[in-house]
């Protein structure tokens, strides 16, 4: 393999690897935060989405996905979610 393509190869993957990275972080951030005890309301704010993030994340118990650029009643709304569902927990 010559010096360049094995440059581009590296490249690619390196920016693969970050692209994976950042599409299943939603995920494991709130399913470690459930596997350890911890329910806490999560909006996700994003300005890449794509559906399968959407559905990864609200699958892992975010309470709303918001996507870049949104409105004020749009994370109002993710607001008013998370205490609902807050107070239908009995937490403080």
């Amino acid at each position: 393999m010559d010096a360049a393509l094995f440059s581009r190869s590296r490249r690619k993957y390196r920016l693969n690897s970050a692209q994976n990275l950042r599409k299943h972080r939603k995920q494991l951030i709130t399913s470690h935060l459930a596997a350890a005890g911890y329910h806490i309301p999560i909006i996700f704010i994003t300005a890449c989405p794509d559906e399968g993030s959407r559905t990864r994340a609200l699958k892992a118990g975010a309470v709303d996905f918001l996507e870049k650029p949104f409105g004020e009643q749009a994370l109002l709304n993710g607001i008013r979610s998370a205490l609902k569902l807050r107070d239908e927990e009995g937490r403080p």
